[in-house]
């Protein structure tokens, strides 16, 4: 059936009084201008391997036609740290998503190497103004399936596994339509966590209450004398936390629709510690949507060098285990996150489930890239050389944990505080 080039379909309830249910279309313009369209675009390097290897997904996904459904095709992991998995070019999702794509001058294009790229655009730019999303969300299946021993998903299905509430904390100071999208995706998320928590540190709080608004089941914070730094919210919203569980995310990113289905099944098999996925990323300046896979037995890969086996804002703890750890050190905007899993690993289980749970939008001026604050920051160079140095003089015996950079230290900043944001007919 295949013969490894590009293959497009479009399935449409338009087509069904057609003799045998097919019709050629001109082109992708005109599969746009019909409604309630799916379309699946199948890129070289998924047909090349046969149809007996993308059929299942290609059939889940066609299931659940208001889900965007990222196809990619099955691959090794790293033993020590993140690596690439190559750019992304296979879906199944509503044709719908590309409208835009051929009177947007902005938008990517219908080039086939671009299709999907176009297709994810919508979701990144968040809900309209009736807070309606363009589409359920996202979701990515390898090909062949592979199989690791998780109960399956299946949307608006019970959890498998649940065993206590889960609370995601996130601080903001970026770009209000970025977490208008974080927002939209983490509260269609299949199932939704028990409690979302928001940390302004903005300058004009007033700008956001739009959108205090349009999530009242969300609660926002105010930080006062911002800008107080991520570390300082996310430490102050987890350690406060109630709820059993606590996932992280950054506020320019994208759940996948069943993240926490799979990170909840992850921890279930362990019941404790911490556990993160791999991720997609969306670079901005190269206009690409890419795959990156990290070690999936994340205490092992720190053993063989201490690098970067995790992502952060994909991962989930448990609170206790949070707590016993110390947290995050508030003494810095950037980097402690990588201290805080060096630290993790000598009081915790950590992992990543082997599933594609989160999208990162890899800007230009993000923390990690931006001059000021990015990897080839000095600052941020001589701390990782020093926690790096202690993590194996710790692992060696040369040094105790509570004597090395390892251990949470505390910004001296000016005074803060989180002020709860509430909804304007509760004001």
């Amino acid at each position: 059936m295949f013969h490894g080039g590009w293959l497009v379909v479009a399935v449409s309830p338009q087509l069904e009084n057609v003799a045998g249910g097919r019709e050629e279309l001109e082109s992708l313009t005109e599969v746009l201008a019909r409604p309630a369209a799916t379309l699946c675009v199948l890129a070289p390097r998924l047909t090349s391997m046969g149809w007996a290897a993308v059929r299942g997904p290609v059939t889940e996904a066609l299931r659940y036609p208001d889900l965007l459904t990222l196809l990619v095709p099955a691959g090794p992991t790293s033993p020590v740290s993140g690596r690439s998995d190559g750019p992304i070019h296979s879906f199944v999702g509503p044709a719908s998503l590309l409208r835009d794509s051929t009177t947007d001058e902005n938008a990517p294009g219908l080039e086939l190497e671009l299709l999907c790229l176009s297709a994810v655009r919508p979701l990144l730019a968040g809900p309209v103004g009736n807070g309606t999303v363009a589409a359920a969300g996202i979701v990515v299946r390898e090909c062949p399936e592979q199989a690791d021993g998780l109960a399956r998903w299946v949307p608006g299905g019970k959890p498998p596994v649940k065993r206590g509430p889960l609370a995601v904390v996130m601080a903001h100071r970026d770009s209000l339509d970025n977490l208008r999208a974080a927002l939209a995706s983490l509260v269609t998320t299949d199932p939704a966590p028990d409690a979302i928590r928001v940390g302004l540190d903005v300058d004009d709080v007033e700008e956001y209450r739009p959108l205090v608004d349009l999530y009242p089941g969300v609660q926002f914070f105010a930080c006062t004398n911002p800008p107080a730094g991520p570390y300082v919210i996310r430490q102050a919203l987890a350690y406060t936390a109630t709820e059993r569980f606590i996932a992280f995310h950054d506020s320019d990113d994208l759940s996948c629709r069943d993240r926490f289905h799979w990170l909840r099944a992850e921890m279930a098999r362990h019941g404790r510690g911490l556990v993160g996925s791999h991720e997609l990323r969306f670079d901005e300046e190269d206009r690409e949507l890419r795959g990156a896979r990290f070690p999936l037995d994340v205490n092992a890969a720190l053993l063989l060098e201490p690098k970067h086996p995790q992502l952060h804002p994909t991962s989930m703890i448990t609170s206790t285990d949070f707590r016993r750890s110390g947290g995050f050190s508030t003494d810095c905007i950037f980097g402690n996150d990588s201290q805080f899993l060096l630290r993790a690993h000598f009081h915790m289980p950590v992992r990543n489930v082997d599933r594609f749970l989160y999208l990162r939008r890899d800007r230009p001026d993000s923390l990690t890239n931006a001059p000021e604050t990015g990897m080839a920051n000095p600052h941020r160079i001589a701390r990782n050389l020093t926690w790096r140095s202690d993590f194996e003089s710790i692992k060696a015996g040369r040094l105790r944990l509570e004597d090395s950079s390892l251990l949470a230290v505390a910004g001296r900043g000016a005074p803060w505080k989180l002020l709860p944001l509430r909804p304007t007919d509760r004001c």
